[in-house]
């Protein structure tokens, strides 16, 4: 029997192909694995950190309830003292002294405000003259003839009315024209 050594050694050759690109996708799966343990690893890691700050979070949701409601009761606290101070009488008691001090105060103010007073009626005074001089000159430069409000509606009318009338007339002698024709 003759051995075909060629065959052989194709035979040979295939099976080490065959485990050294075996080898290679093992090398290729072990670097892999170690890649997804190192990505494991990682998102164990955030994971954690995650359950971390949602524990922070949870306690800092609390703590913000807690002072909402220390807040509303602060706030119904300080209404309640502005009510009692709005309620609440107090007696003032001043000494001889302070209050005729008091009293020169009143009595200062009531002149600066009496003096105040005349100095502005005063202005006025000079305003209103003055204004009276600037409309009695424009009356004199003004050349014709200054109606009333009475005077001018009086002639407004009669002027109305005589328009009024020659219309008429006008109309009537129109019509007598067309009649004739």
């Amino acid at each position: 029997m003759k051995k075909d050594y060629a065959k052989d050694i194709l035979d040979i050759r295939e099976k080490m192909d065959k485990e050294d690109e075996i080898e290679e996708r093992k090398v290729d799966l072990d670097a892999s694995i170690e890649v997804l343990r190192e990505a494991d690893a990682s998102l164990k890691k955030i994971r954690d950190a995650v359950k971390s700050i949602i524990g922070i979070l949870e306690k800092s949701i609390t703590a913000l309830r807690t002072a909402i409601g220390s807040m509303d009761n602060i706030v119904t606290g300080i209404c309640h003292a502005i009510a009692e101070a709005q309620n609440a009488k107090i007696k003032v008691e001043l000494d001889d002294k302070s209050q005729a001090q008091l009293n020169a105060y009143r009595q200062a103010i009531r002149e600066d405000f009496k003096k105040l007073l005349e100095e502005d009626k005063a202005t006025m005074t000079e305003i209103f003259a003055a204004r009276r001089k600037e409309l009695d000159d424009m009356l004199k430069r003004t050349s014709g003839v200054y109606l009333s409000n009475k005077v001018f509606w009086w002639l407004f009318g009669f002027a109305f009315g005589g328009v009024a009338s020659l219309i008429a007339v006008i109309v009537i002698l129109i019509s007598k024209l067309l009649d004739a024709f």
